[in-house]
């Protein structure tokens, strides 16, 4: 327990981060690295494979109750130092003992704004026939909040998906699958084929609740280490805006030029020939923030920035979403 409270005390007391944090209000969403690499595109079986030989006891059942105790130890100091800042959900210090029962999403009003957190980890399995990546009670609880008045009264809604959408071409969904250090990597991703039933599912849901009054929902993302944009287009509900804002990240290594032409252009979304996306902008050579200007929940623009010039200026690239 005490070691995944010192991994957040370390990469916390960073003077900018703090910096950051003491100034600017968040919510948190974790991701596997609070957890283990990997975690929820890995069985249990490769969980026990990548185990640290400085813990393993290379006894199955001793080691799958190592990985158990991570897991728990994991779950209590992310509640501790991060969901502790969200909006309250139903997680106290006893609630955590059950992890299938733990509700991490959380919805919010900011203004007239309405947001929604996905959680990509708390229920992330691989091994489940199907919502891999949400799980059954979390699809239900996004569905309800579709339909809930705060999002039919506004304009423009966001969700905050720390996995992308859309991002990569489809080459390197296949080509990348092939590799094992890549693999897990790629099976986060929602355009990876074994979540495209998921993912469908929700898009077609988004679509239709937007489509009758032309309303706009924005994605949030993070992970890939690139900053990005895509127009999402559905064949069926034609009035409905979708965009795909993609940040990061602001405190690890840009993924570099080279990975620029891995990035997805315009097409048809893979597993899905009814929607296409339309590629805005993409950069990947820096750190990079995203800052949101939202007029009313009637207009709403980015600015994707990263640094430049030589005084450490930012450059600003300003997209117009609705």
């Amino acid at each position: 327990m005490n070691l995944y409270r010192w991994y957040y005390r370390v990469y916390w007391k960073f003077p900018h981060m703090q910096e950051m944090y003491a100034n600017i209000p968040q919510y948190m969403i974790w991701d596997d690295h609070e957890i283990m690499d990997g975690w929820g595109s890995r069985t249990v079986g490769e969980r026990l494979d990548i185990l640290s030989r400085y813990f393993r006891a290379d006894d199955p059942v001793t080691d799958q109750q190592i990985i158990d105790s991570m897991w728990n130890a994991a779950r209590t100091a992310y509640f501790e130092y991060a969901h502790s800042h969200n909006p309250p959900t139903n997680i106290d210090k006893t609630m955590l003992k059950t992890p299938g029962q733990c509700i991490w999403d959380y919805g919010f009003v900011k203004g007239t704004t309405p947001f929604y957190v996905l959680d990509l980890r708390g229920h992330h399995d691989v091994d489940q026939p199907r919502n891999k990546l949400l799980g059954d009670a979390q699809i239900e609880r996004f569905v309800e909040w579709l339909d809930s008045d705060a999002v039919k009264k506004s304009r423009i809604v966001f969700v905050v998906s720390s996995v992308p959408f859309v991002h990569w071409k489809s080459f390197v969904m296949t080509a990348g699958s092939l590799i094992d250090s890549l693999r897990d990597d790629l099976m986060d991703e929602w355009d990876h084929k074994s979540n495209h039933e998921e993912r469908n599912f929700l898009l077609e849901k988004i679509f239709a609740a937007l489509d009758a009054e032309g309303r706009t929902l924005v994605f949030l993302s993070g992970d890939v280490h690139c900053a990005a944009a895509f127009k999402l287009q559905h064949q069926n509900y034609r009035k409905a805006n979708v965009f795909q804002i993609t940040s990061s990240a602001i405190s690890r290594m840009p993924a570099g030029m080279a990975v620029y032409a891995g990035i997805a252009k315009s097409g048809t979304l893979s597993g899905h020939e009814k929607v296409q996306f339309e590629h805005l902008f993409s950069h990947s050579e820096d750190k990079n923030f995203a800052i949101f200007h939202v007029n009313n929940s009637a207009s709403v623009t980015v600015d994707l920035c990263w640094p430049g010039g030589t005084e450490g200026e930012a450059v600003i690239k300003t997209i117009q979403l609705k």
